[in-house]
């Protein structure tokens, strides 16, 4: 789409309403990753997805703003950890890939 549809692509990175052609807005992303994370059932759960979902997934965690998504690289395989501390979620670890290192 970067390449195609450069118009596109740039509303769809500004704006968290826009939506990518046949898919989701950023903002349908974090809705929808709410939803999953609110039945969560665990007290050590695992939640594996791709990068902008991991992305979005964060910003609802930390309750910061939609597309600050953009400014956190995820790089496939990394690790990220969040705890709950007393009323909120803290990152405690973010894109941490050095574990894929080791053989």
């Amino acid at each position: 789409m970067r390449r195609e549809d450069e118009p596109t692509y740039q509303r769809w990175i500004a704006d968290e309403e826009a939506t990518c052609p046949d898919g989701e807005s950023h903002a349908d992303v974090r809705r929808r990753l709410v939803r999953a994370i609110r039945q969560i059932n665990s007290e050590r759960p695992v939640v594996v997805t791709h990068g902008t979902a991991i992305r979005i997934a964060a910003t609802a965690l930390l309750d910061v703003p939609t597309m600050t998504s953009r400014q956190f690289a995820q790089d496939n395989a990394a690790l990220n950890v969040f705890v709950w501390r007393a009323d909120r979620w803290v990152m405690k670890l973010w894109n941490d890939a050095t574990h894929c290192l080791e053989r």
